[in-house]
């Protein structure tokens, strides 16, 4: 559930069990991912978005992968927002965290960039 203010999560998936999975990334199993998606609106629940991490020392800036599952992704909601695409990663003691958005063109529009 969601208003302007908070998000309350009742579930999360796992990348699917045909994701491709190695010490640089992930490919999720986007049949999958599309599949569950599907059933949670079937179940009156609706697609936040995703998160996964990316190695020390690599940008936070979403790969070509990454990209590519966004926009599958977005196209496929159809309740009139944007899922949101968050990215992490451990270095030097610090917890980063970015944000990011596609827009109707599937550009990323925003950028949010947390550390702690």
């Amino acid at each position: 559930r969601m208003n302007p203010r908070w998000v309350k999560i009742y579930d999360v998936s796992d990348a699917g069990p045909k994701a491709k999975r190695s010490i640089n990334g992930v490919i999720f199993d986007n049949e999958y991912l599309l599949q569950y998606t599907r059933l949670k609106h079937a179940e009156d629940l609706f697609f936040l978005g995703t998160w996964h991490s990316h190695p020390s020392g690599s940008s936070l800036y979403p790969s070509g992968t990454d990209k590519s599952t966004m926009v599958m992704l977005s196209i496929y909601q159809e309740y009139g927002y944007y899922p949101v695409f968050i990215i992490t990663k451990w270095e030097n003691q610090t917890f980063y965290l970015e944000i990011y958005e596609l827009n109707h063109h599937h550009e990323i529009v925003s950028r949010e960039f947390i550390s702690f």
